[in-house]
């Protein structure tokens, strides 16, 4: 009896997620968030010798910090890389303050408003060469990544602004390095960017959470 049970259950667990495939795919993916996708670009990166580091504060002046999903540390440029999760067509363009989410199969709500990254990450980056010795402007590369579930169509056309799919990234800074005349990185360059970028997460943090209990008290 048990056996035939068991079959039974397997049977409509799998119907019911051949029928539910696309919402349950889409609800892991909004659960699982932008660590989703920081975990990928991890193991990428793992396989591709570059450094990496996700879910940095950086100081742009003594009492202000910018968050930065990650950055990835290329043989020629350093990506600045933001991740974006909402799921549907997104309409990209370079100087526009808010680009456009659409999701037609969403009952309500079926536009989404959100910041454009690489507004922010042109900000980020304006004030990063202040703060790291050695660096300079035309060292990094913006980067916005969307959930594999997305797509977009893009008018942007400034050569340092990338919107690539997630499964893309690292593919896309493999083709950017390929094609670029640039020199590479000096090996302890590249450690010394890292370990200052470390560095400086690890102080903001510590002095926001101070500032955080300080507001609690």
């Amino acid at each position: 009896m048990w056996p035939y049970i068991v079959a039974a259950v397997l049977v409509l667990f799998l119907i019911t997620y051949i029928v539910f495939a696309k919402q349950i795919n889409e609800f892991f993916v909004i659960l699982s968030g932008k660590k989703r996708i920081q975990r990928k670009l991890y193991r990428s990166c793992k396989a591709n010798d570059y450094q990496i580091i996700n879910d940095l504060y950086v100081p742009i002046d003594p009492t202000t910090y910018r968050y930065i999903d990650t950055l990835i540390f290329g043989n020629k440029y350093i990506y600045l890389i933001t991740e974006i999760v909402d799921i549907g067509h997104i309409i990209v363009s370079d100087d526009d303050r808010k680009w456009r989410v659409i999701n037609e199969k969403k009952i309500n709500d079926k536009l989404k408003i959100i910041d454009n990254p690489f507004l922010y990450n042109n900000s980020v980056i304006s004030k990063l060469i202040k703060v790291v010795p050695g660096l300079e402007i035309n060292d990094f590369k913006n980067m916005a990544a969307v959930t594999k579930l997305s797509d977009f169509e893009t008018s942007a056309t400034k050569k340092n602004e990338y919107i690539v799919s997630e499964k893309d990234v690292i593919k896309t800074i493999i083709q950017i390095e390929k094609n670029s005349n640039e020199d590479i990185f000096d090996s302890y360059d590249i450690e010394r960017y890292v370990a200052a970028f470390f560095r400086y997460g690890q102080e903001a943090e510590k002095v926001i959470k101070e500032q955080k209990g300080r507001t609690k008290q």
